[in-house]
């Protein structure tokens, strides 16, 4: 991918980034829902009431399938939610993906 990957150890970390603007809009978000302090939907939530932050695109990027996380995370308007299991472990397809996505996509700066 031609954009920088910047990761947060935790989801406390990957807020205090977001709300600090240490990283470069636009940007796409993939978050895992089994962070170790918050719950994934938790802090998707607070992005979303975050007037700075609510209009962040994200990726939900989880091994769970269950309907009822789907549906909540799609409440909470993301982009897409990928099931690790469904790509056979490969990251690379991925970072593929979102290398498409990035590039057909507009997004604003």
């Amino acid at each position: 991918m031609a954009n920088p990957l910047i990761r947060a150890i935790d989801d406390i970390e990957a807020l205090e980034l977001l709300k600090r603007a240490e990283v470069n809009r636009p940007y796409i978000i993939l978050l895992d829902l089994n962070l170790p302090r918050m719950v994934g939907l938790e802090l998707l939530k607070t992005i979303r009431e975050d007037d700075d932050l609510k209009d962040a695109i994200v990726f939900v990027l989880t091994t769970s399938n269950k309907d009822e996380e789907i549906c909540s995370a799609y409440r909470l308007n993301v982009a897409g939610y990928i099931v690790k299991s469904s790509l056979s472990q490969d990251f690379s397809q991925i970072l593929e993906f979102l290398d498409h996505y990035w590039r057909l996509v507009e997004i604003p700066s």
